[in-house]
């Protein structure tokens, strides 16, 4: 069974279970994960997308068009 890699979101039940549904498996990443750690033994990688990426997180500052972030 594929293990497939999920990026946190607010619609993760539904990604997860479109996963589980073709025969995958979940590993659920989130942003205080090792990128090493999170990457281990993936199969695949899903980009469920959202709010924009903390500026902060990049060594920049925050942009005055910069409306919701995510760490």
């Amino acid at each position: 069974m594929p293990l497939i890699g999920i990026t946190n979101t607010r619609k993760l039940e539904d990604y997860k279970q479109s996963v589980l549904h073709v025969g995958g498996d979940v590993r659920i990443l989130d942003a205080s994960m090792p990128v090493g750690e999170a990457m281990n033994g993936l199969d695949g990688l899903m980009l469920t997308g959202g709010d924009d990426v903390a500026p902060a997180r990049y060594g920049e500052a925050r942009d005055e068009r910069t409306v919701e972030v995510e760490p």
